[in-house]
């Protein structure tokens, strides 16, 4: 067994508090655009520092959202930033129904990248 000194464990805990710090600003922004664009899904793909910045995915023009009992639901993309990404799934969640509004991860779908797949959590 390995003890840590002081330093050390001092050190541990500055890097773990910048990586609160960094988290929290990181939510607050993605609040406050949120808040500006009135929508009610939270986004939390913290990859993503700047919603205005271009996504990755040149291809896509629709949403897709496969809620737990099968139906798929499907949104236009009207842009290509991320906030277009977050207002487009912000609409397919509310469409849906579905309780899950954690927006976690966008995956072009495998047969058309055309259509980018929502993940989501609660």
């Amino acid at each position: 067994m390995t003890h840590k000194t002081l330093e050390q464990m001092s050190q541990e805990a500055a890097v773990e508090q910048m990586a609160d710090t960094e988290f929290d600003t990181k939510f607050d922004y993605y609040e406050t655009v949120r808040e500006e664009l009135g929508l009610s899904a939270i986004w939390s793909i913290y990859e993503v520092e700047n919603l205005s910045e271009p996504h990755p995915f040149k291809d896509a023009k629709i949403v897709s959202y496969k809620v737990y009992h099968g139906k798929e639901y499907q949104v236009q993309v009207n842009g290509s930033t991320w906030a277009a990404l977050f207002v487009a799934a912000n609409a397919v969640i509310r469409n849906s129904g579905d309780y899950h509004t954690f927006i976690e991860a966008f995956t072009p779908n495998s047969k058309n990248p055309e259509i980018l797949e929502l993940h989501t959590g609660s």
